[in-house]
């Protein structure tokens, strides 16, 4: 993997597209329907990231999110939170979320997905190669990956997968604040002002003897209209 090609370019500074998801692992945690179409967008670390999911008011974090609020159409703040990753101390699968906490699950989430493979030239990420993996008839590449305790993500160790053309295939990882175990794969990759993103995302279960590809979908993600601008 040539990783400092992905460290070339231009810079962008914002990132907005529309998403519909299908994410059966939170019946058990909120309101399911209320979070199954929205926009959202994402700016460099430290500028808000608003998401519209629908029926609800305006929610925002910060990118990535370390503090998470909720305003009413007037821009008025009516529930936040700082450090929200530590209200999910003590919790198993079955524990019910509130909506700041599906907040800022879905805001570090989509920030990473949104910022891969780019994300992991970030100060501090340690990258190693792991050899090659054969899936689907295809070999992928496979980088191990390490994030410092100030990235935001589902767990400090993560496996991403690569194909010849260098588009991420699959990554593995633990959702430690939703305590489950999952394989992540991309699909029907495409461009969007001049950046690749995959534009299918489907994560099932992980068992020691490999995905359970067959089982049910724990998250469906479709992304559609995909905006990268710069203020330059």
């Amino acid at each position: 993997m040539h990783m400092e090609g992905w460290n070339a370019g231009v810079k962008y500074d914002t990132l907005t597209c529309g998403c519909q998801s299908q994410v059966d692992c939170f019946r058990s945690r909120v309101n399911r329907k209320a979070y199954t179409t929205s926009s959202c967008g994402s700016r460099r670390s430290g500028l808000p990231s608003p998401l519209f999911p629908s029926g609800v008011p305006i929610v925002a974090a910060t990118s990535p999110p370390t503090r998470v609020w909720i305003e009413d159409r007037e821009c008025r703040v009516v529930e936040e939170r700082a450090d929200p990753r530590a209200s999910f101390a003590g919790h198993v699968f079955e524990t019910p979320w509130d909506r700041l906490q599906l907040l800022y699950f879905t805001g570090y989430a989509n920030w990473n997905y949104f910022t891969a493979p780019f994300l992991l030239t970030q100060s501090g990420v340690n990258v190693r190669e792991i050899g090659p993996h054969e899936e689907h008839g295809e070999t992928w590449q496979r980088l191990q990956v390490q994030f410092p305790s100030t990235v935001p993500t589902h767990s400090a160790e993560q496996t991403f997968y690569f194909n010849e053309k260098g588009l991420l295939q699959r990554l593995d990882y633990v959702a430690e604040i939703a305590g489950a175990v999952g394989t992540h794969y991309c699909f029907d990759h495409a461009s969007f002002s001049g950046l690749v993103f995959p534009t299918l995302r489907r994560v099932v279960g992980l068992t020691p003897t490999g995905p359970l590809i067959s089982g049910p979908t724990v998250v469906l993600l479709l992304v559609s209209d995909i905006v990268v601008s710069t203020n330059l």
